[in-house]
């Protein structure tokens, strides 16, 4: 089951603009699954703040914190998600804790495109 947290505009005074008051500006969304060796895990599949409000308010910070207190209190062993090599937030998860196990523990991360597991499946007895 996915779940997610939000972050919007509550009032005028945060942005001094009306139209934006009510509207989502961050959005971090999981999902808890169970892993052989360690038990529960959570895994975020996405943290974003819109642009406008990156770097304000601490959103992303607080989005984070949110997410992993939530991990804690689902008794998850750890939190997984994954980061492209060029992408800046990386920085920010070093920085609060995050462990890059692609260098760390050397696991390489697989998957399956849809034409290959259209291929594979068609294999399958019924």
């Amino acid at each position: 089951m996915w779940k997610a947290f939000v972050a919007e505009v509550k009032e005028q005074d945060e942005t001094k603009d009306d139209l934006l008051v009510g509207r989502l500006v961050g959005l971090a969304s999981y999902f808890i699954s169970y892993h052989t060796f360690s038990g529960y895990r959570m895994f975020l599949e996405q943290l974003y703040v819109t642009q406008s409000f990156q770097n304000k308010f601490n959103l992303e910070q607080r989005l984070y914190e949110t997410v992993t207190k939530a991990g804690v209190e689902l008794n998850c062993a750890q939190i997984d998600w994954f980061c492209l090599s060029w992408n800046p937030a990386r920085n920010f998860y070093e920085k609060l804790g995050a462990i890059n196990i692609t260098e760390k523990e050397d696991w390489n991360v697989y998957c399956l495109d849809k034409d290959t597991m259209l291929q594979i499946s068609s294999k399958c007895e019924k």
